[in-house]
């Protein structure tokens, strides 16, 4: 188990009719500012961020614009605006107590920024005793202030497709995040479908300013087979004589970035057709079967259709 202090920290704030502000899960900051998208301009007043210390003497002082997201269908079928929100990312001051929010030179929120770290207890027998099919992983959380505690859970691998180093530096992995942050306690996976070269998996609980990590024992999980999919042309389609355009694809269960470098197409009788995600091929009249095979050596899948080209007339 290891404790980190944020060095920056995304928070959401709804602004409600009433004139009263509802803040969202407080997040750690990290990468860029992709977490804006979806997230418009709106005219109006402009909110005030501010970090105490424990004097009430301010720290640091940001103005906010109030921004809205993209319109959200109503019960109606119209499209209505969502709700009015405010957005920031602060740095984490060492002698900051306080972030506080205000709006109209009023008040609307204050938070404390705690200085301890969640404590977290996590039970991880559940994916040892089910290597290859589902298992629950749960957990408990206990903050000394009582802040609001999210966490995540992520898989640590080596590079995709790359066979299991057991000399890997546990920091220089991969992680890939297997939930969204959440509140919950407890969350079922299905363990045959981690991704390959999963080393151990991590579940992190923050309040935004702390985060406690809390690591599985190794799993060293060898690579997958890519599973190859065809979306041109159709199982059962029949095509015109002359050209027949294939496209297809492959992914790896539980890596994100599909393969799209080792695809080959054959014939039915084993013949090659073409390589990569897209092509056109002569065919002649008859019944085929195209079959394409996807991933590298060593982790390849493939599938097949059956179409029916037409003779010319």
């Amino acid at each position: 188990m290891t404790t980190k202090r944020s060095s920056a920290i995304h928070f959401l704030a709804e602004l409600r009719d009433d004139g009263a502000a509802e803040l969202g899960p407080i997040l750690p900051a990290e990468g860029d500012d992709a977490w804006r998208e979806g997230l418009e301009d709106v005219d109006g007043p402009e909110a005030v961020v501010e970090l105490l210390d424990a004097k009430g003497t301010v720290l640091m002082r940001d103005v906010l614009v109030v921004q809205q997201p993209c319109l959200l269908p109503s019960p109606d079928g119209d499209r209505a605006p969502g709700p009015v929100l405010v957005a920031g990312r602060l740095p984490v001051l060492n002698d900051a107590v306080v972030v506080r929010l205000a709006l109209h030179g009023e008040t609307l929120v204050e938070h404390p920024v705690p200085a301890d770290p969640p404590e977290v207890t996590v039970e991880w027998s559940g994916i040892e005793k089910a290597p290859d099919g589902p298992a629950e992983i749960w957990w408990e959380s206990f903050h000394p202030t009582g802040a609001a505690v999210v966490h995540q859970l992520v898989a640590a691998i080596q590079r995709k497709h790359t066979p299991v180093d057991e000399s890997a530096d546990p920091e220089a992995l991969d992680r890939v995040a297997l939930t969204l942050p959440t509140s919950t306690t407890k969350f079922e996976i299905a363990t045959g479908q981690l991704p390959a070269g999963t080393e151990f998996l991590e579940l992190s609980s923050t309040d935004g300013f702390n985060t406690t990590t809390t690591r599985s024992g190794p799993l060293s999980i060898g690579p997958r087979s890519c599973v190859a999919v065809i979306v041109q042309p159709g199982d059962g389609s029949v095509h015109p004589a002359g050209a027949v355009r294939l496209v297809g694809s492959g992914y790896y269960p539980g890596v994100p970035d599909p393969e799209d470098m080792w695809l080959r197409w054959f014939g039915g009788n084993g013949e090659e057709l073409a390589l990569g995600a897209t092509a056109e091929i002569e065919m002649t009249p008859g019944t085929h079967e195209i079959v394409l095979r996807a991933g590298r050596p060593g982790s390849e899948g493939k599938t097949s259709v059956t179409i029916e080209v037409m003779p010319s007339f």
